[in-house]
C-alpha cells in the first residue's frame, strides 16, 4: 500500500497576499471661530488646495444648541489680478 503523502505532489504555497495601498496621511486643518454668541456657533476651517494654486476652501461649520432661524451669512473676499 502506498501512502497519499507519495503519491499526490506537495501543496503549492499560497500566494502572499499584497498589502492595501495606504491611504495618504490626513491633514490635520485648523478650525478658526468666526462668531459664538446666543447658542449658535460658527468655524471657518480653511484648506488649500493642492490642484490649483492660490485657490483656499473654506468649510464653514454652523452648530447651535437651540432653534436657528433667519440667519444671512455673507462673506466679502477681495479681488485678485
Amino acid at each position: 500500500m502506498v501512502s497519499p503523502s507519495a503519491t499526490s505532489p506537495p501543496p503549492a504555497a499560497a500566494p502572499a497576499p499584497t498589502p492595501a495601498p495606504k491611504a495618504p496621511a490626513q491633514q490635520q486643518l485648523q478650525s478658526y471661530p468666526a462668531y459664538e454668541k446666543n447658542g449658535l456657533k460658527i468655524t471657518l476651517t480653511p484648506k488649500t488646495s493642492p490642484a490649483q494654486a492660490g485657490v483656499v476652501q473654506i468649510l464653514a461649520r454652523f452648530t447651535s444648541t437651540q432653534s436657528v432661524e433667519n440667519v444671512n451669512f455673507q462673506v466679502a473676499v477681495p479681488k485678485v489680478s
